[in-house]
């Protein structure tokens, strides 16, 4: 067997190689296998326009916070209630949103004061949504006060609060758990973890995930469009001329024989004359038809790489089709298809040569067929230095669009059609149907016997027709004969002009079939995608996710909620993983690296792993222990990637010692989350630019990368870092003296009570009990 690949794009009219093995291996370019593992759907979830009405904003407002947008969320929310729009369901989610991936310390007076709006709307209803503001009201309440006195009053109020959390229903109970997974801490926070544990573990598989979650991955399918024939329907003008010229020359011929004819010609003549007409003109048409047969049986051929087969005839015009990256994009489907069907379906190892060598050719045919369908017509030029211009890679041809053509499709909204072509062929080539080309021979053994009885009816006409006519002059005896021959030499051109005519009518109906099984095969796989998850169920998942890792990672470490000043959670793609996103909506992954920063008082613990998000499974645990002081530096930064199978290596970046070393063909450019660790191994999350990916022209690149930033995480996580590199060991000192003067601002205390209990908790910590003694001491020393 050859270890031959099959080629790149493949044109039109490439013929496939007669044997070779299938390799998944990609373009050399990164961006080519950056599209096709990505999808972008249409979606009115995050369309925004700026003359919306209320009624817009809202839902707008609550597809953002269950998308993991708060602030985007805050902003409409903010608007809507200003504008005198006020119920409770808007209070409660106009609450979530303000106090989402936030920490207290994070809270401005303006934040502050919306928070007290939005409360304040929300005690003029009596029901589940009032009431979920106020049980959130309370558990921050209970959360910092009980940071500040650990007192059996406080207790008692913590668990008359938490009656009322487990009251709200499960999707309030979870929204509040999630939403505030910043600003709920020490003991109130392990006490709601307790209670919403076995929500976290339902919901993070809940609502089909495990069955549902893959189809967000696969992009709106293009719908099947009828392939067109190899014969363009242009005929062969010197066929042409000797068919016509044929039939013409005969009848003049024949009339100028009979013309000059002194005598009667006799009925035996004209009867024989017209057996040999109807016998020419039948073996002309079954001829044609049995012509047409044998170009059907060469197509497959062709396209399946049998051994010497040729391409069917036809005119190229000067003109291919598709851009160089929609070729790469659909060789490349095509090939990581058929791989996937190499060995499988009880294809056993001893049949692998016969199994590569069909599937090659059928890879290969696949393309050129899809490049010829889908791609949008490119015309020939001259200028190579003309920008508007590409060469493919095998040819030296330059091509350029026409000036009517339409944006192009991409090529990752076809993978549906190439996997069930992929499927077809292997189902074909199983139940052993793959080639039943070779029976076409001719249409049918009835039709081949009437061809044959043609031929044998003209050429005894015609020996008749002479016999009969040899007591005539030589002129007109001349004429017939010469007549008869050119009718002959016509029939050789209707036969190619019919048979290329009756070939196009049997492609047409073959493609016609087929585009009729597509189109079936579309409406099904649009009926599967109908149960894709939406934008905010993915989030919700990932939300999830993160809240079980969290709380696994403290159990592994042996750390409560109240032995935890904060906690960071970034996630990132991984290098392999496929992503999807609707319009204007930001990147979601198949499969994710997730780091997990635990902030105690001594130290940092970090946890990587990897989630497989289709599944929820999770792996590759890994664990690092560092304290404040090792952080030295943290910034976001744009890098170079360049990928290698499921490895990546950053390439670029700001820092003087990385730098570009390699062709930049295959590198993406993405931006990094960089943190600096003294004396040990940096840690670096990187967050894919959009670039090329975008679902419409009015996306706008940069809002995508905000978008792509905030889902990572490192927008609400960047402040902490820059905080802790900036103050070292001290940061937890200072983060509990900013937790409480922002506390006291919210809730109006003193200047001398807030200082007491400042003074209180820099010193003996979070959960300092209430003794008078001691604070009396303390302001009496300090005073």
């Amino acid at each position: 067997m050859n270890n031959q690949d099959f080629p790149n794009n493949a044109p039109p009219n490439a013929g496939p190689p007669n044997s070779g093995d299938i390799h998944n291996t990609m373009s050399g370019n990164a961006r080519v296998e950056t599209q096709i593992n990505h999808a972008v759907f249409q979606s009115d979830i995050y369309i925004q326009h700026k003359d919306d009405p209320p009624e817009r904003k809202v839902e707008l407002a609550e597809d953002f916070l269950d998308g993991g947008f708060p602030r985007k969320a805050e902003g409409l929310l903010g608007d809507v209630v200003r504008s005198g729009v006020r119920t409770s369901r808007i209070a409660y989610h106009y609450t979530l949103a303000i106090l989402g991936d936030r920490t207290i310390t994070d809270l401005s007076p303006d934040d502050v004061a919306d928070l007290r709006l939005a409360q304040s709307v929300a005690q003029g209803f009596d029901d589940e949504w009032s009431a979920a503001v106020e049980v959130i009201s309370n558990l921050l309440g209970c959360a910092f006060e009980q940071q500040r006195r650990d007192s059996p009053e406080q207790r008692e109020r913590l668990a008359g609060v938490l009656d009322r959390f487990k009251g709200l229903s499960d999707e309030r109970r979870g929204e509040v758990t999630r939403h505030l997974a910043k600003m709920l801490n020490g003991t109130v926070r392990d006490h709601v973890d307790r209670l919403v544990g076995d929500l976290i573990r339902t919901e993070r598989i809940a609502k089909g995930r495990q069955r549902r979650a893959r189809l967000f991955f696969h992009p709106d399918p293009t719908a099947p469009r009828q392939a067109q024939p190899y014969y363009n329907g242009r005929f062969d003008l010197r066929l042409w001329c000797l068919a016509v010229g044929g039939v013409l020359g005969f009848l003049v011929a024949v009339i100028a024989a009979f013309a000059t004819l002194q005598a009667a010609a006799g009925v035996a003549t004209v009867g024989f004359l017209a057996l040999f007409v109807v016998g020419a003109g039948a073996t002309c048409w079954f001829g044609a038809d049995l012509l047409a047969y044998r170009g059907e049986r060469r197509r497959h051929e062709f396209e399946l790489g049998e051994s010497g087969a040729v391409p069917p005839s036809r005119k190229q015009p000067e003109v291919e089709y598709g851009s160089e990256d929609f070729r790469e994009q659909i060789d490349a489907l095509v090939r990581y298809q058929f791989t996937r069907r190499e060995l499988r379906r009880g294809v056993q190892r001893k049949q692998t040569d016969e199994w590569v060598t069909a599937m090659a050719g059928s890879a290969i045919a696949l393309i050129a067929r899809l490049i010829r369908t889908y791609g949008e017509p490119v015309e020939r030029v001259d200028d190579e230095d003309d920008d508007s211009v590409y060469a493919g890679d095998l040819s030296d041809l330059v091509y350029r669009r026409g000036p009517d053509h339409t944006e192009e499709i991409g090529g990752n909204t076809l993978d549906w059609l190439i996997r069930w072509h992929a499927k077809r062929t292997t189902r074909e080539w199983q139940e052993g149907t793959l080639h039943d080309f070779r029976k076409l021979r001719f249409p049918t053994v009835r039709s081949g016997l009437i061809a044959f009885a043609a031929v044998a009816v003209g050429l005894f006409g015609f020996a008749r027709l002479v016999s009969s006519a040899q007591s005539w002059e030589p002129k007109p005896l001349t004429l017939l004969v010469l007549g008869c021959l050119a009718l002959v030499g016509g029939l050789y051109g209707g036969v190619k002009l019919l048979g290329e005519l009756f070939a196009r009518r049997l492609e047409l109906a073959d493609m016609r079939r087929l585009h009729e099984e597509e189109t079936k095969a579309y409406e099904e796989w649009r009926a599967v995608l109908a149960d894709r998850p939406t934008d905010a169920e993915m989030a919700t998942w990932l939300a999830w996710d993160k809240d079980y890792l969290k709380s696994t990672a403290m159990r592994r470490s042996n750390l409560v909620s109240s032995d935890i000043v904060g906690h960071i959670i970034l996630v990132e793609g991984k290098a392999n993983a496929k992503m999807g996103r609707v319009v204007y909506g930001p990147p979601r992954y198949s499969a994710y690296t997730v780091l997990i920063f635990l902030l105690t008082e001594n130290g940092v613990r970090q946890v990587s792993v990897d989630l497989d998000f289709e599944d929820g499974a999770i792996h590759d645990e890994n664990r690092l222990s560092f304290s404040y002081g090792s952080l030295t530096a943290v910034k976001v930064s744009e890098v170079g990637v360049q990928f290698a199978g499921e490895r990546r290596q950053v390439l670029y970046t700001s820092r003087r010692n990385l730098s570009v070393t390699e062709a930049t063909d295959n590198v993406v450019f993405s931006r990094a989350l960089h943190i600096a660790l003294r004396n040990q191994e940096d840690i670096t999350v990187i967050v894919e630019n959009p670039e090329g990916l975008h679902g419409t022209k009015t996306e706008d690149p940069d809002r995508l990368k905000d978008l792509a930033l905030d889902a990572s995480g490192v927008t609400a996580s960047l402040h902490i870092l820059e905080a802790i590199a900036a103050e070292g060991p001290k940061w937890v000192q200072r983060e509990y003296e900013r937790r409480n003067r922002r506390w006291d601002e919210w809730t109006g205390r003193s200047t001398e009570q807030r200082f007491i209990d400042t003074r209180r908790v820099r010193e003996l910590g979070p959960g300092a009990t209430d003794d008078p003694d001691v604070v009396d001491a303390e302001w009496t020393e300090e005073d």
